[in-house]
């Protein structure tokens, strides 16, 4: 265990401020045009041989991949997952996950940040490029990209300076498929018009997560670092911050979670401002209106600028997952869980079977209500809620 901790504490992740960012990219400019097609290189006779899986972790299940950002299930069909590795693409799978096929390598940036459905049309697919984790090694992006063929062809929708390049979510609106908002280092950016032209209408600091109102699409909450949660009642064409027993300074990166079986419940985690602690995990069970601090333990120190996820069981708005790193020993966690509404909390990263690797990104759910998560040993699913 103490070669563990000594590994973890001098060769994880390395914090990069966003000012810092920012610097490093202001000069960099598009690597591919708008409307630039792309195709996966296929054809030829080829044999396969990698990537491969890897094997002889001292953690896990001892057969781990590499870091992933996002995990985007079919809306529909369990067996059918998309993924965004960190600096591998996307890939998918047809066969709930036993297979997997990249569908980016021809791509002008496979950097990842998120993935989103087009509404009803789960054969339109868009990929934003670069990976907001805020560290060393997370590479940035090339804009926004779309595949109207799940993901076998793609062209480029938006460039750099149009959506930004390092991209958090991506949202269309399942009242409009044309309004299309992401979520960057530049705000929270939005077209009308299918990413014909783009608007910046909430900026002033990155925007960490951004979700949509499952039954009522003109509302969405946006979360920007630094600044809080905001919520937009007209499809994000104007913004108003929430307030209600939320804090108000002292805080970093923000992530945030709707409970899909009842919309009126939200969870906001709060990133300390030494972007390492949580400074705490809020609830709200009437749509944002007022807020209540939960009792929730720190699962984020010491990497709350790089791991930190959220998300709702879509059967039960009281069970809720919050992801972090690993449980090392006293006061370290990975991925922990309450069934009562946050008043209580269980680490569930090490299973009755399997055990996940360290490093929460992203949390979601299939069509079967299956747990996938996204970390730095790849993808990982649980069929039992995390036992």
């Amino acid at each position: 265990m103490s070669l563990l901790v000594l590994a973890f504490q001098f060769g994880d992740a390395q914090f990069v401020p966003p000012e810092s960012l920012e610097a490093r990219e202001a000069r960099v400019k598009d690597w591919a045009k708008v409307g630039e097609r792309f195709e996966s290189p296929k054809q030829g006779s080829w044999e396969f041989l990698g990537p491969r899986p890897i094997t002889g972790e001292g953690w896990s299940d001892g057969t781990v991949s590499g870091r992933v950002s996002f995990v985007l299930p079919h809306p529909t069909d369990e067996r059918v997952v998309y993924i965004a590795a960190a600096q591998g693409g996307v890939w998918r799978t047809e066969d709930g996950g036993q297979t997997w096929e990249p569908l980016t390598d021809g791509l002008s940036s496979l950097a990842s940040g998120a993935l989103a459905f087009e509404p009803g049309n789960p054969q339109v697919l868009y990929y934003g490029t670069g990976e907001m984790h805020f560290c060393g090694d997370c590479s940035s992006g090339d804009g926004l990209f779309r595949s109207e063929d799940g993901g076998e062809t793609w062209t480029k929708v938006a460039g750099r300076d149009e959506v930004g390049y390092y991209i958090s979510r991506v949202v269309v609106s399942a009242s409009d498929p044309n309004v299309i908002l992401v979520a960057s280092n530049r705000g929270v950016v939005r077209s009308a018009d299918r990413g014909e032209s783009w608007e910046v209408v909430l900026g002033g600091a990155w925007a960490t997560d951004l979700v949509e109102h499952p039954d009522s699409p003109q509302v969405l909450f946006a979360a920007l670092e630094g600044r809080g949660v905001f919520r937009s009642e007209d499809g994000g064409v104007s913004w108003s911050q929430l307030s209600g027993g939320l804090p108000s300074g002292g805080f970093s990166r923000v992530q945030i979670a709707v409970a899909p079986s009842n919309p009126r419940v939200l969870y906001a985690s709060f990133t300390d401002d030494d972007w390492r602690h949580l400074l705490g995990l809020w609830r709200s069970d009437d749509g944002g209106v007022s807020w209540t601090q939960l009792p929730a333990p720190d699962y984020l120190y010491p990497q709350g600028f790089y791991d930190h996820a959220v998300a709702v069981d879509p059967h039960d708005p009281d069970v809720v997952y919050a992801g972090g790193v690993y449980p090392y020993g006293s006061g370290y966690h990975g991925l922990v869980k309450s069934t009562d509404g946050g008043q209580t909390w269980e680490d569930i990263t090490i299973g009755s079977s399997g055990t996940l690797h360290p490093d929460i990104h992203f949390l979601a759910f299939d069509a079967a209500g299956d747990l996938w998560v996204a970390c730095d040993g790849g993808v990982w699913e649980s069929t039992d809620g995390g036992n």
